[in-house]
């Protein structure tokens, strides 16, 4: 019998000791003599071990075996039900992501819709208009300007929509995590009761086999006294050797035990990826914190300061409310491998000088006709935020204004700079600003 409860015991769980400390199983009692069974999980125990029929202990032993199994099927389709209900909050997660996504395309729409309204005013357009060379010029300019006013309504109303969208899709996927989360709450109890079956029937295997190695002892003391008793207690023990063996040679606690072996891996893993987790944002929150003690655009002061760019690149002019928060961009930048400098403050003189530049030399292209009017688009005078010393013109890595969206320069701005307190006029990628005007 050593060599059966051995290959039983290879696969049992176990709680410190898991041989009991006398030969009885009272009823209803851990046969350990611990407290760690799960009461709905477990089988009654009305016989005594040490004292019980043959018969009656193996009925007990197929019983506890038939727990064992069920217990197993129950926790197997609580896992299939964890995986349906993951598979639907994946399905849920994406819809949400989707539209936001989208969502991301209509604001970036929406904020050129009111950059559009910054640049070029209702009143330039009407000026546009009046200054038609004829009544039918000013009709067509008229259609054209109500066709845009109707586009720009229209995306502004598509991102209305997607947003009361995206709040019904997040009110559905909490509802599917609440209930995701239910069944994993589920899994993990079934888990417990599966584990309570298991430490059972390893238990009480062990009590029927200390009493089958008790009795087979007595028989053999009593075979030179009275070898009819001692044939007797062998032919009564045969039943229960031979139950314990076919234990043994089950499949159904095996798998039961790998299924656990594989539940505490699983358990393992997700709890390193937790902490793992943990200690990211963790990171995270230190960078946001060491990013809010940054200096950041202040109020205009109305007063200049000249910041310093790195690697000796030059100096930028700007309002000194400003001028800590672009130092500090600055120097982030170039210690990420992004070196920027550029052109700052303007004065009303160099404004007009560059509204001759870019738009015409008739004092109506200098000082009246639209941004738009004028390649690239310049602000008109007084207007510009480079006259308040609030807008800076940057440079990429020793060239020319930065380019383009996909520029190194803008992608490191695009990510950072609202940081710092700056945004970005997105028909310009090299013009920031404390508004994005």
């Amino acid at each position: 019998m050593v060599v059966v409860v051995a290959a039983l015991g290879t696969v049992a769980p176990t709680r410190g000791d898991a041989r009991p400390t006398r030969p009885a199983v009272p009823a209803q009692e851990d046969p350990s003599g611990g407290t760690g069974y799960s009461d709905t999980a477990i089988v009654d125990i009305p016989v005594e071990v040490s004292e019980g029929q043959p018969a009656d202990v193996i009925g007990t032993l197929e019983e506890i075996e038939v727990n064992v199994s069920r217990q197993l099927a129950d926790l197997q389709a609580a896992d299939g039900a964890v995986d349906a209900a993951q598979n639907e909050l994946d399905e849920a997660d994406a819809v949400v992501a989707e539209t936001e996504s989208h969502i991301d395309v209509l604001v970036e729409d929406s904020d050129d819709v009111v950059t559009g309204a910054y640049v070029n005013p209702p009143a330039d357009a009407l000026l546009d208009t009046l200054s038609a060379g004829s009544a039918n010029d000013a009709t067509v300019k008229q259609a054209l300007l109500s066709m845009r006013a109707e586009e720009d309504a229209a995306a502004l109303a598509e991102l209305e929509d997607a947003r009361r969208q995206l709040e019904e899709e997040r009110v559905a996927q909490a509802e599917v995590a609440a209930a995701a989360e239910q069944k994993r709450t589920e899994k993990e109890a079934q888990r417990a009761d599966l584990e309570s079956a298991t430490s059972q029937q390893t238990d009480f295997v062990l009590a029927v086999s200390d009493r089958l190695g008790a009795q087979l002892a007595e028989a053999e003391a009593l075979r030179s006294i009275d070898p009819a008793m001692a044939a007797t207690l062998e032919q009564e023990q045969a039943a229960l050797a031979a139950k314990l063996k076919e234990i043994a040679d089950a499949e159904a606690f095996r798998e039961a035990v790998a299924f656990l072996e594989a539940e505490t891996a699983r358990l393992q893993a997700e709890e390193e990826a937790r902490r793992a987790e943990e200690e990211r944002l963790a990171a995270e929150a230190a960078a946001a914190e060491a990013a809010r003690q940054r200096a950041t655009a202040g109020p205009a002061s109305g007063e200049l300061a000249t910041v310093t760019c790195p690697a000796g690149a030059g100096t930028i002019t700007v309002d000194s409310g400003i001028s800590a928060a672009l130092q500090d961009l600055l120097n982030d930048a170039s210690a990420a491998g992004v070196n920027m400098c550029g052109g700052g403050w303007r004065s009303p003189d160099a404004q007009i000088q560059l509204r001759r530049q870019n738009c015409g030399t008739t004092d109506y292209l200098i000082y009246e006709a639209p941004s738009s009017a004028c390649n690239p688009p310049t602000a008109r005078p007084g207007t510009s935020l480079h006259e308040r010393g609030l807008a800076v013109d940057f440079n990429c890595n020793g060239g020319g204004v930065i380019p383009h969206h996909d520029s190194p320069c803008f992608v490191w701005m695009d990510a950072h700079a609202a940081t710092y307190g700056f945004y970005n006029l997105p028909s310009e990628p090299w013009h920031w600003s404390t508004t994005g005007g």
